[in-house]
């Protein structure tokens, strides 16, 4: 229900679009999405989801750093927004910046207690520290 809300941007014409960009991103043509996403931050700047869906194109083309800031910009415009902190925690993964992984990963987590695969991921990241580097 929440992510229903997440893609209403009280414009019809820009909730197409977002639907559209989300469908390209179903289909594998990223860069299809981020054409059509660029196109919904260029008209609704202040629409949190354009970010988002864009964060995913750009994550699913392994564009790490581009991914992360349109996940702060989701953020920064929707700070409960769960799913772009668990976005940003997989790009930071995949950047091997574990902390600010594991930072984003517990943001996400503190938001929305139930995403379970995040609460294992962060566990298995604090065993590894712990058994790399002798860390708690």
């Amino acid at each position: 229900a929440l992510w229903a809300i997440w893609f209403r941007s009280d414009d019809e014409s820009v909730d197409a679009m977002l639907r559209e960009g989300a469908r390209f991103i179903k289909k594998e043509q990223y860069e299809d999405a981020i054409e059509k996403l660029t196109a919904v931050i260029r008209v609704a700047p202040e629409f949190a989801e354009g970010y988002n869906q864009r964060a995913i194109a750009y994550f699913m083309l392994e564009e790490w750093e581009k991914s992360i800031e349109d996940c702060k910009t989701t953020i920064r415009l929707n700070p409960f927004h769960f799913g772009a902190f668990a976005g940003m925690g997989h790009c930071y993964l995949r950047l091997r910046y574990i902390r600010e992984a594991m930072d984003a990963y517990q943001r996400a987590l503190e938001i929305n207690p139930n995403l379970f695969a995040i609460a294992h991921t962060i566990l298995q990241l604090q065993v590894a520290l712990r058994e790399h580097f002798g860390e708690k």
